[in-house]
């Protein structure tokens, strides 16, 4: 299931369309926060040859790849800040870079805002979430998945509001059980 192990080790450009659902351009994403690829409409595609590791999307898009620890750390104070969710064991764990409890726990809360839904993905593992809801007019789907105490798997999925959510759950797990 890979279109170039180097960038993007576990979602292919088939796999990207197939979860938005349209076709795509693939490029290399890499930041501070980690590296791998983002795949963007192709009527949205650039010039650019690499992009930084975040989900700045016009309108719909993908982005996978895998987060370093203090990435990881980072992106996850940011959703706990934006879905309202406080819980001091998770703060600790997220302080001390154990990704894995602190995704774990996550999946156990529940946000204090109806904008956003936590899920836990136990066909995965029990440090894999998917984070979802609604930000300016498009659903937002955040999967993680701590590989290792280095490694945190990501996908960060923008798609239109009246998109099916089972269907893209469903690629997604099937796509990271694969890559397990």
């Amino acid at each position: 299931m890979t279109s170039n192990a180097s960038t993007c080790p576990y979602l292919s450009l088939k796999d990207a369309e197939r979860i938005l659902g349209e076709s795509l351009f693939q490029q290399e994403a890499s930041g501070e926060r980690g590296k791998g690829c983002k795949f963007i409409p192709l009527s949205e595609r650039t010039e650019e040859k690499a992009s930084d590791f975040a989900p700045d999307f016009i309108t719909t898009g993908l982005l996978a790849g895998t987060m370093t620890q203090e990435g990881a750390k980072t992106t996850l104070q940011e959703l706990l800040d934006e879905i309202g969710t406080t819980d001091r064991r998770l703060d600790f764990a997220i302080q001390r870079g154990d990704i894995s409890t602190a995704l774990s726990r996550l999946a156990l809360l529940k946000p204090s805002t109806e904008q956003w839904t936590i899920e836990p993905l136990a066909e995965v593992s029990t440090s894999a979430v998917w984070i979802h809801g609604e930000l300016d007019g498009y659903l937002i789907s955040i999967f993680l998945h701590s590989k290792s105490k280095s490694e945190t798997r990501t996908m960060i999925v923008k798609s239109p509001l009246d998109g099916d959510t089972q269907t893209l759950r469903d690629a997604v797990v099937a796509i990271l059980q694969d890559g397990q």
